[in-house]
């Protein structure tokens, strides 16, 4: 319910053409998170144990509530006028939009493989931590945050250069530093090595969300903004914990090693294809 929402009235608070820079400086914030909150939670789980980083979390809530509730949008010009039509034709009006929309078909399939195959990974990191380096919950939290801090960093690249940036190019590049980074992470088995491949790994996924959603929201028309961006929350959100399955499945039977290597290379095979099949992403600014 949130994700579509948030995504769609990301225009409303900033103008078109600081688009790019807004996503990028809303992504350096979530992704500092994700760089200091697995840290700081793997310390809070050894100390006091997991109810206090529920407790915790649950209470971070609190201010963003009260900031949303504070936020006013000032009246445009033009008024969005109300359709009296079912919500299935609506639904149906929108995926219509969609087929014809080749570039942005395509930013939603980049979107699903990467959720899928990339992020699904993710869920891996735990076991990683305890039987691959011999460590713990502060082990896994210093994983994690590594992965965070690759993804700060590019987010305040693409933040500080948003007016340079060749966006599609940005997205493909992000996909093969990815999947490469993922095939090399899957041959390792040292603590610093893991920590400077998952950076790798942070900057490569971080690369296609932000890039990806800036080629959406700046593509898409007014008037399906709201339905794409649905679409595009699916693609990321709800095909996240389907990759996590798939990745736990291949780890119970080959081995968390075996499942990234899997992953990593369906990744790289889709990006090759992406290069020869959609030369034109290359060239989009």
């Amino acid at each position: 319910v949130e994700a579509p929402s948030r995504q769609a009235f990301v225009n409303e608070l900033v103008p078109k053409e600081d688009l790019i820079n807004a996503i990028a400086l809303n992504s350096t914030m979530f992704q500092s998170g994700a760089a200091l909150g697995p840290a700081i939670a793997g310390i809070v789980y050894a100390v006091f144990g997991p109810a206090w980083c529920f407790t915790i979390n649950a209470i971070s809530f609190l201010p963003v509530i009260y900031n949303l509730s504070r936020m006013h949008f000032e009246k445009k010009e033009t008024q969005r006028t109300a359709v009296k039509r079912s919500t299935v034709k609506e639904l149906a009006g929108g995926f219509r939009y969609l087929r014809g929309q080749r570039l942005i078909m395509l930013v939603m399939v980049i979107i699903a493989m990467t959720s899928m195959f990339g992020l699904g990974m993710m869920t891996l990191i735990p076991d990683w931590a305890v039987d691959i380096l011999h460590g713990d919950a502060s082990t896994n939290g210093i994983l994690q945050a590594s992965r965070g801090l690759g993804a700060v960093v590019c987010s305040l690249i693409i933040a500080s250069q948003s007016r340079k940036i060749k966006k599609g190019l940005f997205v493909f590049s992000g996909l093969l530093t990815l999947s490469l980074f993922m095939i090399l992470f899957s041959f390792n088995s040292t603590y610093i090595i893991s920590c400077l491949l998952l950076f790798g790994v942070g900057v490569g996924m971080i690369a296609i969300n932000n890039l990806s959603n800036s080629l959406t929201q700046s593509t898409v028309a007014e008037e399906f903004r709201g339905r794409i961006m649905a679409v595009y929350s699916f693609s990321f959100f709800a095909l996240m914990p389907v990759g996590a399955l798939w990745a736990g499945m291949l780890a119970e039977h080959l081995g968390s090693p075996a499942a990234v290597l899997i992953n990593g290379t369906i990744l790289f095979s889709f990006a090759v294809f992406v290069w020869f099949k959609f030369p034109r992403l290359r060239s989009i600014g």
